[in-house]
């Protein structure tokens, strides 16, 4: 019932951002309701499990600019996980995200780090 025409307006009406969402490397709706947007990232297909590769958070950070320009304000959240596979994520899509142009004002340091169980 979000995912109507009606929703889409009113979000716009006042500059609120559709929760943009990626599991298992399938996108839900991707619509530019705000001048800003927010993206959660809650299980990606890469080994281990939920782990995401480089390519779908690349895609993401292409994705953004396109639709957002590279000056816009962004939120980007991972799934927390048991294998901690969401701090290493969000590194390597900081890293994509400035690769396109975007000014990350926080992410976790790639070199701490490390996937549980490896």
């Amino acid at each position: 019932s979000w995912f109507t025409d009606d929703v889409y307006r009113l979000l716009r009406d006042h500059d609120a951002a559709l929760c943009l969402t990626d599991r298992l490397s399938r996108p839900g709706p991707i619509q530019r309701t705000a001048g800003w947007f927010y993206l959660r990232f809650h299980e990606g297909t890469a080994s281990p499990h939920p782990c995401y590769g480089p390519k779908a958070l690349s895609t993401w950070a292409e994705r953004l600019r396109e639709l957002w320009g590279e000056r816009a304000d962004g939120y980007a959240y991972f799934n927390n996980d048991g294998r901690s596979c969401a701090p290493r994520d969000a590194a390597r899509f900081a890293r994509d995200c400035e690769r396109v142009g975007f000014r990350v004002a926080r992410a976790p340091d790639p070199a701490k780090c490390t996937l549980a169980g490896t």
